[in-house]
């Protein structure tokens, strides 16, 4: 499922303005269209029209996270912080400890740095991607994240398989 995201998301971004420097917007909240040019076969830009001041006000508005979602985000914040905290925490008991230094032990130190990254590399994007549904970094900065993701994902995936492989064989 994130690697099909991670592709419509790729793909998304190949084909809009992006590499122009236009914003990537699209319309979450109610629409401003008359019915009457709803009912019309023309297509009608809302935007079109706009002042300055009433682009940056709808902007603003736009980009504002509604009560939803700060719980979202204060959700996250949460995961955030305790998963670097945690994930740490683990690499450093098994890096004091030497009892601790056995091959399962190491493995997961593996699992618990693959969750570190995901957490650093994943989550902050995300994040800004799902409340505002802008990407505001450009198009290279795009690549490397969803690059980024992508072999972190699959670096996280084989380290779980290689830990169930150690338990199980």
């Amino acid at each position: 499922m994130w690697v099909r995201w991670t592709l419509i998301t790729m793909i998304a971004f190949s084909t809009t303005g992006v590499a122009e420097g236009h914003v990537n917007l699209t319309i979450r909240r109610e629409s401003t269209v008359p019915s009457f040019v709803k009912d019309n076969d023309t297509e009608y830009d809302e935007m079109a029209n706009y002042t300055d001041e009433e682009y940056h006000n709808y902007l603003v508005d736009y980009i504002t996270p509604r009560k939803s979602e700060w719980v979202f985000i204060v959700m996250h914040s949460m995961v955030f912080v305790v998963g670097l905290i945690g994930n740490a925490l683990v690499c450093v008991a098994v890096y004091r400890n030497r009892t601790m230094r056995t091959v399962t032990n190491y493995f997961i130190v593996n699992l618990a740095v693959a969750d570190f990254l995901v957490i650093l590399i994943c989550l902050p994007p995300t994040v800004v991607w799902d409340v505002t549904e802008t990407w505001f970094m450009g198009t290279i900065a795009c690549k490397m994240v969803l690059y980024f993701q992508v072999s972190v994902f699959y670096y996280h995936s084989h380290i779980i398989s290689l830990v169930l492989y150690q338990w199980l064989g």
